[in-house]
């Protein structure tokens, strides 16, 4: 009633968007109802023609296998661009009777052709058809239709010249490249270009800083690579000149501002500049070959697994090998961005007012400091001398509070809880936006006298994120606020990249629990995707139960390999797995993380904080009442004490 906006979707014909969903009968549906509406990752066609409305889909709010039970896997076209003949494979599920499967190339599917015979499971089947060109279009749209109507794979295809293929490859992907010569009822086998790999992606620098966005590319390759012809088709948009050559373990950097690169960085490997912005929430960078085959894609993300200091403080995103698979968050890290800057000193002077001095001086005679955002600095040789007699007003001032008080050293507060003293040097550490409240860092100042003329002063520089320090005095009346330098060399664009690994890792992702809160007794599944050039060696599951102290000790169980897709091809992910028995009170809180390595190895783990920021579950048989949309919280017994010391709950 208030014109706020509750939900959005931007639906569009074509792209990525479903096309049975575009005029073939199917209805668009959300796949998971607490993930992004806005955003065609999260919706498929229905299970059904004219979809379901006022119920369930038939297939629930769960994601379909690319494309069920069988799919187009060849597209031949012959003479005067038409298709000649397509290729069905059969994945999974009972044999298609003759009669079962058409092939359309109109949207009421008035000019289906049958798949002859009968199609069982992991079988190939090649029909002849004559799906003419229409026109000037530039492409030809096919549908997998079953007997009753249901389209269960459609695809729009660009035409190409007689006697090539679009193929699907791998053919378990919804990937397809465009092939000669066809493979014509034999599994595909195109050429496929995958040498040149996006390798760095520096998308949302800090603001203020004057690092302009890039995209670099590494051939990874023994052999040049003739770039001629290949463009970037998603995220921004750009065609590499005729010519252009990157030769084995070359970069080559393409930007919004070619100009302001060679500015930052000097002599840079700058092929162009691209066209738009990349996006500091996220897109899918999908580069293609002269062909239009796909060469290399990232779909980048913030949060979840992404490194966060690349979203806006300060990293890039850095391949950590050329190997690894850059589709997925694991293979990515933020650039080493700390050796960058350089202790500057910073100085203020003011005069302490005691401004409505509340309380005992312990209350008011406070020094704070704080970042205005999420953020790392770090300061050494900090002081508060009086301005007359040089004396340094700060006692205890190189060690932190253990007391919950600032008499005794530094009271280090709320979102910039992670702050601490390394030696001499003070590391402020915020992970969100600081104040004069219960986000910062304080100390008492007793012998700070109304009236007294200081000199704060101190040395500092920037780490990442946010640079803009204040320090201040309780009562505001002496207060400094800076802005730290942040380096204008941020990243590694035409080098090798700073987080680079001698081998590729073995990488995690996708980990998961189920049930999702499971009853008293019932056994717990922890999965997680495993993806490896080599052996990944021993994966395993760490756990514990979640205590007051947050001491239990960490149990460990090795996690099994599941058996791999009959289709999957070579060095796909595996899914590991393992099962949880031993926690089955109610109310219990369960802590665990899986780990690349046995008990005593050090490896990646997932969640990426391991053992320090673990996932958890917590064991409850209730049945929650009412009918509206809940959201479950699960905060560790030790948290919840320091949010509430009381141990008070709101």
């Amino acid at each position: 009633k208030n014109g706020v906006i509750l939900c959005q979707v931007r639906y569009r014909d074509g792209g990525d968007w479903p096309i049975a969903a575009d005029g073939a009968g199917h209805s668009l549906v959300l796949q998971q109802i607490h993930g992004t509406a806005d955003d065609w990752r999260n919706w498929r066609a229905s299970a059904v023609p004219l979809g379901s409305p006022g119920e369930a889909d038939a297939l629930g709010m769960t994601a379909l296998d690319s494309s069920g039970e069988a799919v187009l896997t060849e597209v031949h076209f012959g003479p005067n661009r038409s298709v000649d003949w397509v290729e069905v494979i059969h994945r999974s599920g009972p044999p298609f009777a003759p009669g079962g499967l058409r092939v359309a190339s109109k949207r009421d599917f008035s000019d289906a052709v049958v798949v002859p015979g009968v199609l069982e499971p992991q079988g190939r089947a090649v029909l002849t058809a004559r799906f003419p060109a229409e026109g000037s279009g530039r492409e030809r749209k096919l549908y997998l239709v079953t007997a009753s109507g249901r389209v269960i794979d459609a695809r729009e295809f660009p035409i190409i010249g007689p006697e090539e293929s679009w193929q699907r490859f791998p053919e378990h992907s919804p990937e397809w490249c465009r092939g000669t010569p066809p493979s014509h009822g034999r599994a595909n086998r195109p050429a496929r270009q995958d040498q040149v790999v996006i390798n760095e992606i520096m998308y949302d620098p800090p603001a203020g800083s004057g690092v302009p966005e890039f995209i670099e590319l590494v051939n990874s390759g023994p052999a040049p690579v003739d770039l001629s012809g290949w463009q970037f088709t998603d995220g921004v948009e750009f065609h590499f000149p005729t010519g252009t050559m990157l030769e084995p373990g070359a970069f080559g950097v393409i930007g919004g501002d070619a100009q302001a690169l060679r500015t930052v960085y000097g002599n840079l490997p700058v092929l162009g500049e691209f066209r738009g912005k990349l996006s500091n929430q996220g897109e899918r960078l999908r580069l293609v070959d002269g062909l239009g085959n796909l060469a290399s894609e990232v779909d980048y993300r913030t949060g979840g697994n992404w490194p966060a200091s690349a979203a806006g403080k300060g990293s890039s995103l850095e391949l950590a090998h050329p190997l690894m698979e850059g589709r997925l968050p694991s293979a990515w890290r933020g650039s080493d961005e700390a050796g960058k800057s350089h202790f500057q000193v910073f100085r203020h002077e003011g005069v302490y007012e005691e401004l409505r001095p509340l309380g005992e001086i312990s209350d008011f005679r406070e020094l704070h400091l704080h970042l205005v955002e999420e953020g790392h600095v770090i300061l050494r040789n900090l002081r508060l001398r009086h301005q007359q007699t040089g004396e340094d007003l700060l006692d205890f001032k190189a060690r932190e509070s253990r007391d919950g008080t600032g008499t005794g050293g530094w009271l280090i507060q709320g979102n910039h809880a992670t702050s601490h003293w390394d030696g001499e040097e003070l590391h402020v550490v915020s992970e969100g936006h600081g104040d004069n409240r219960a986000n910062r860092l304080e100390i008492d100042v007793p012998r700070l006298e109304r009236g007294t003329r200081c000199v704060l002063s101190f040395e500092a520089r920037w780490v990442s994120g946010c640079p803009r320090l204040i320090a201040q005095t309780w009562d505001h009346s002496v207060s400094f606020s800076v802005r730290l330098p942040v380096p204008g060399n941020l990243g590694t664009p035409g080098r090798a990249n700073s987080r680079l690994t001698a081998r590729p890792l073995p990488q995690l992702d996708g980990l998961r629990h189920s049930p999702a809160v499971p009853a008293p007794g019932e056994a717990v599944r922890v999965t997680a995707l495993v993806t490896s050039a080599e052996p990944p060696g021993h994966i395993t599951l760490f756990h514990r139960l979640d205590t007051l102290a947050g001491d239990a000790e960490w149990r460990s169980t090795p996690m099994i390999a599941e058996p791999p897709a009959s289709d999957a091809p070579p060095g796909a992910g595996r899914e590991y797995a393992a099962t949880l028995i031993e926690y089955g009170n109610a109310g219990q809180v369960v802590q665990f993380c899986v780990q690349v390595g046995g008990p005593g190895e050090t490896g990646q783990s997932l969640p990426v904080g391991g053992r320090d920021q673990p996932a958890m579950f917590v064991v409850d048989g209730r049945a929650l009442p009412g009918g509206l949309r809940t959201a479950r919280f699960v905060v560790s017994t030790r948290d919840l004490a320091s949010i509430s010391p009381l141990r008070r709950t709101s």
